[in-house]
């Protein structure tokens, strides 16, 4: 029997990290897709949308802070 993981992500309006730059943020959501890559290469990671709007970060700066995290 071989594993499928799959790894989904929403919902995601804010791509800073949080506890003064030290946790979380666009840039761990890449570390552990590598790690888990990594153990179990049968994974499919997923974005389900939701990225851009509706939030106030997302009207604030219309939708910039995530385009640029998302291509980073």
């Amino acid at each position: 029997i071989k594993k499928l993981t799959i790894l989904m992500l929403n919902d995601v309006y804010q791509g800073k990290p949080v506890d003064h730059d030290s946790a979380g943020g666009l840039a761990r959501v890449a570390t552990l897709k590598k790690q888990i890559l990594a153990k179990q290469p049968s994974t499919i990671f997923l974005f389900a949308g939701d990225t851009i709007s509706p939030s106030v970060a997302s009207r604030t700066f219309r939708g910039k802070q995530m385009i640029e995290g998302w291509n980073a």
